[in-house]
C-alpha cells in the first residue's frame, strides 16, 4: 500500500472504512468485521500481514492505476491477503470465512 493510500485512509479515518465493512452475525462489530470476500477481519489488526491471519488493509475498490479515486466511496476494508491478491486488478478470493 503506497503513501497515498495511507494518507487518504487516515485523512478519512480508518473508523469510516471500518463502519462501511459488512457485520458478521453473531460478532461484536466494533471488533470484527468481514471483507467482501467473507474474510474476517478484527479493528485492531490494521496494517497486520500475519499470514492467515485477521489483518487488513485499505483498498481501492477501482484501482488509482485505472482511473480510480481517492473518494471515500471508492475504498474499502479488505483483509490483507486479499488486497494483496487483487493488486491493480479484479478481487480474487485469497483469504475467505475462517471458522
Amino acid at each position: 500500500m503506497g503513501p497515498p493510500v495511507r494518507a487518504t485512509a487516515l485523512l478519512l479515518g480508518l473508523s469510516r472504512l471500518w463502519q462501511r465493512a459488512p457485520i458478521i452475525p453473531g460478532f461484536d462489530s466494533a471488533v470484527w468485521r468481514q471483507d467482501s470476500c467473507e474474510a474476517r477481519m478484527r479493528r485492531d489488526a490494521y496494517g497486520d500481514t500475519t499470514e492467515n491471519g485477521f489483518g487488513w488493509e485499505v483498498d481501492h475498490v477501482h484501482a488509482v492505476a485505472n482511473g480510480g479515486s481517492d473518494d471515500l466511496w471508492n475504498l474499502q476494508a479488505l483483509q490483507w491477503q486479499n488486497n494483496r491478491a487483487k493488486s491493480d486488478g479484479p478481487l480474487r478470493f485469497a483469504v475467505t470465512w475462517r471458522k
